[in-house]
């Protein structure tokens, strides 16, 4: 290999005089000649060019299987054109097909994961099992509900298939689904699901427990729970989470169909809009509550506090600018003097949110008001701004019903919502509040039960590193 690098650097032609050579040996088509596996294993190691891949397709249909399979990897690797790929995917034996596939694991592209979901739909178990484990590495939460599929299938090489990519995933989560297969009626499907336990029994993870994660906070509307946490301190900074590493469950049932996302990584930029109205009586106490919530921001969060009603224009404040977000000192001072914040008119509002379309990552509007202090136009032309500039819309209502309006604003730009304690807010539910406009991670799932139902979060350590067996 070190001397096949070395003829390279010297002479272009080398990787196709090399695959000319091999293609000449004796008895190529049935592989029985060890020179032949041991080219393709240079020309693994040192190829990086697609003048070779039309040559060794001849080898694609190889009696060997070693060799179509060496053949496989090295076309995986070098064809990074997903049309091409689809074509000769098309054109190949299955057991090419799924070694093609296989090619494919540990790389990541849009084309790579447009090729891996095709191939889902393949009619062969072995290309649908090696497709579905390549999208499960890559942290695709969407493909679990597939494994399902092809653990229920009626062909019992698909129920065999499952079960090999359930143990090679060493997900804790599928055991239950293996154990099933254990008393399949069919021989072949009870030994795969055997050697699948046998996997998960192992320490396929690192020696990390598992995870407890923050839940910031959670809401249900229209028939779908989001939920935001984060991982605690000492693992958040070293840790890349994927979605296939978190694991939900809800009264012991496990929830297969689920979306995941990663929010902000920047400090937060909050606009916190005040509200006078009918219920606006709770308003006053949350000096207080801003104030010891202010020890808890970080250094680089930025806020800016307003209170806006509806009236004669007499009673307001001129708004000849929009008010720039204060930090430090500034702040502090401006929580003090509460009392006399400025107050704005709600018809400003559009003007006023615009503040936070100009800094950086993290961005919130967060209203704190009752259902009926803004109107239909109001909540429209607030969420096209927020759709435009990009930041959330977060609700603090002071009211438990009719809130349909406001939850749905907050979901439609990605914000939370939260109803305030009837018994006014207390400092510690204000720092609370404040921590969930700065969670890292957010889930959504359809719900079955009532809302209220407890959920379960579990955050799977890293798995190991280590070789997998062919799916058969």
């Amino acid at each position: 290999m070190a001397v096949a690098r070395q003829m390279k650097e010297r002479y272009r032609d080398f990787e196709t005089r090399l695959v000319t050579e091999l293609m000449a040996l004796p008895e190529v088509a049935a592989g029985k000649d060890r020179r032949i596996e041991r080219c393709l294993q240079i020309l693994d190691a040192v190829s990086s060019g697609r003048r070779i891949i039309m040559p060794l397709m001849r080898l694609m249909n190889s009696e060997n299987q070693r060799i179509r399979s060496k053949v496989a990897r090295i076309l995986g690797r070098l064809a990074d054109n997903a049309s091409w790929t689809r074509k000769v995917l098309a054109e190949v034996d299955p057991r090419t097909r799924a070694n093609i596939i296989e090619s494919l694991w540990g790389n990541d592209s849009p084309e790579i994961r447009e090729v891996l979901w095709q191939a889902t739909e393949d009619g062969n178990n072995r290309v649908r099992g090696n497709a579905i484990l390549g999208l499960y590495q890559l942290g695709v939460a969407s493909v679990l509900p597939a494994i399902r599929v092809l653990a229920e299938n009626e062909t019992a090489n698909c129920r065999a298939t499952a079960a090999w990519l359930m143990g090679a995933t060493g997900d804790p989560r599928f055991r239950g689904m293996v154990k099933k297969l254990r008393a399949d009626p069919v021989p072949s499907v009870r030994a795969a699901a055997l050697r699948a336990l046998v996997q998960l029994n192992k320490t396929e993870r690192t020696d990390s427990p598992n995870l407890e994660p923050l839940v910031r906070f959670s809401e249900a509307a229209e028939g779908v729970r989001r939920v935001g946490f984060e991982l605690p301190e000492d693992a958040a900074d070293s840790r890349v989470l994927l979605a296939t590493d978190v694991v939900l469950a809800q009264n012991g049932e496990l929830i297969w169909d689920y979306s995941f996302v990663e929010r902000r990584l920047g400090p937060v930029s909050a606009l916190f809009v005040l509200f006078d109205g009918p219920e606006s009586g709770r308003l006053p106490d949350l000096k207080d509550a801003f104030q010891v919530c202010l020890e808890q921001k970080e250094s680089n969060d930025r806020w800016s506090v307003v209170r806006m009603a509806a009236g004669p224009d007499s009673d307001f404040d001129e708004l000849a600018s929009v008010p720039p977000p204060y930090q430090g000192p500034e702040l502090k001072k401006a929580i003090t003097r509460f009392e006399q914040l400025r107050r704005i008119p709600t018809d400003q509002l559009p003007k006023l949110v615009r503040l936070v379309g100009t800094h950086g990552p993290g961005r919130h509007v967060v209203l704190f008001l009752s259902p009926s202090a803004l109107s239909d136009a109001d909540l429209e032309s607030l969420e096209v701004a927020a759709v435009a500039l990009q930041f959330n819309v977060d609700v603090v209502s002071f009211s438990t019903g009719q809130n349909e309006r406001l939850q749905k604003l907050a979901r439609k730009t990605n914000g939370i919502f939260l109803v305030a304690p009837e018994d006014g807010v207390s400092a510690l539910w204000m720092v609370q509040m404040y921590t969930s406009l700065a969670h890292r991670y957010e889930v959504s799932y359809p719900l079955s039960g009532p809302s209220e139902m407890p959920l379960d979060i579990t955050i799977l350590p890293p798995r190991k590193a280590g070789p997998i067996r062919n799916a058969g």
